[in-house]
């Protein structure tokens, strides 16, 4: 089983925060309007040029590494630790403002699925 937030974030700049394990399961399904394909999703970013970060078992879970609030083209919300994953982000570019969450891990939910989607204008 694999819960989408937990292993895939897209960042701004064609960033992509991938647990490969988790999305190696199954191929993703791909259409545009005249073909649709499957293929396995991490290969099809690779492709496309997407920059991959590799996120460890440890880091997804209970880290919820992958689990961003991309609020700008150049700030997102994390929780607390994760120490790589934070580094590598900035190393982007893109600024982190990490909260706590302690409480809010215990039932599962990271960051971007315990909000609404943000309009950015």
């Amino acid at each position: 089983d694999i819960h989408i937030d937990g292993d895939f974030a897209e960042l701004p700049d064609r960033i992509a925060i991938v647990h490969p394990k988790s999305l190696e399961y199954a191929p993703a399904d791909f259409y545009t309007r005249s073909e649709s394909w499957k293929a396995p999703f991490v290969d099809w970013l690779k492709d496309e040029g997407w920059n991959i970060l590799e996120i460890t078992d440890e880091e997804r879970f209970p880290g919820a590494a992958a689990n961003f609030l991309t609020v700008d083209h150049d700030l997102a919300i994390h929780y607390e630790g994760n120490p790589r994953v934070m580094r590598e982000v900035r190393e982007h570019g893109i600024e982190v403002v990490q909260i706590r969450g302690d409480e809010l891990i215990k039932g599962n939910g990271g960051v971007h699925c315990m909000t609404c989607p943000v309009l950015r204008t």
